[in-house]
């Protein structure tokens, strides 16, 4: 009796051990995931406020899914339970659209609350209503003041050579700051763009975590990874992957379309395929262009 009382708390041990374990490697995963994702959240002038937000009301409507997929119904305190949100914030949730949602105003980074006020506030405007010219330092309307009122304690300079830095401001050859766009975000950033990432992420996750029970056979990522040397070398290496890719992917969409008439009849076994390729280059630390200089002012000469 005791030694299967000893071995009960065994397999308990370990139960608890590996539960343990997939948590520490969860967390370990997703910190790497969130590292990309909070830069794409940066650089398109959402704040990690607004981040949280978007997770907060994507699990509710996860959560909500899955709900309605095994049990036909929607149970919040189930929701609360599973994400330790309050029900009053998932019925919030759950009643709005996700359309309004997203289209709803957060809380605003730092150097969106600066250019917002700049675009809004009277004292840095024109007669025309648009946004003012303004001296780096000084008293009054200038770019100094708009820092104090709205930048939270962080230095004028730090927050000057930030928005320089996505391009949201420039400096006149008079040293007068002006604003080039009303939200900072990067120079880069396109909706194509965003939306392609969206849709690629979205549809690796969703295949990864849905064979996440089955055998590892049921998909698979293979990855290579190497140094091109040569201005020239890294586009010709470019196209070939993609004319190579583009004839792996036209020659599975004909296998998966002889595949479908032969087996219209049989509506048994149906799994949904899907394959995707994906090309990065990306410059290799220790290979940057020299940076600019960076610009010293002083206070007496630009008050």
């Amino acid at each position: 009796m005791r030694n299967l009382k000893l071995g009960i708390e065994v397999a308990l041990h370990r139960k608890k051990s590996n539960a343990a374990d997939v948590q520490i490697a969860a967390r370990k995963a997703i910190a790497k995931i969130l590292k990309p994702l909070s830069e794409l959240a940066l650089i398109s002038g959402i704040s990690i406020s607004e981040l949280n937000s978007i997770l907060r009301q994507s699990a509710i409507r996860g959560v909500a899914a899955q709900q309605i997929n095994e049990a036909s119904r929607i149970n919040i305190s189930g929701i609360a339970a599973m994400t330790g949100i309050s029900r009053s914030e998932i019925s919030r949730t759950l009643k709005s659209s996700p359309r309004d949602f997203h289209t709803a105003a957060f809380s605003q980074t730092l150097t969106n609350t600066i250019l917002t006020a700049w675009y809004s506030e009277p004292r840095f405007l024109t007669a025309a209503r648009l946004p003012r010219d303004l001296k780096m330092y000084g008293n009054g309307s200038t770019f100094e003041s708009l820092v104090k009122k709205y930048g939270r304690g962080i230095p004028t300079r730090a927050i000057f050579d930030e928005l320089v830095r996505i391009g949201a401001i420039g400096m006149r050859e008079s040293q007068e700051v002006f604003p080039k766009r009303s939200i900072a975000i990067g120079q880069r950033m396109a909706i194509r763009g965003i939306s392609t990432i969206g849709a690629a992420v979205t549809e690796l996750f969703n295949s990864i975590l849905a064979n996440g029970g089955h055998s590892a056979g049921s998909s698979f990522i293979k990855r290579i990874t190497g140094t091109v040397v040569g201005s020239d070398a890294a586009p010709a290496i470019r196209v070939k992957s993609l004319a190579n890719a583009q004839t792996i992917l036209n020659r599975l969409q004909g296998a998966l379309a002889r595949n479908q008439e032969v087996a219209a009849s049989d509506s048994k076994a149906i799994a949904k395929v899907s394959v995707t390729v994906i090309y990065t280059a990306q410059r290799k630390k220790g290979a940057r262009l020299s940076p600019k200089r960076r610009r010293n002012f002083q206070r007496s000469n630009l008050i």
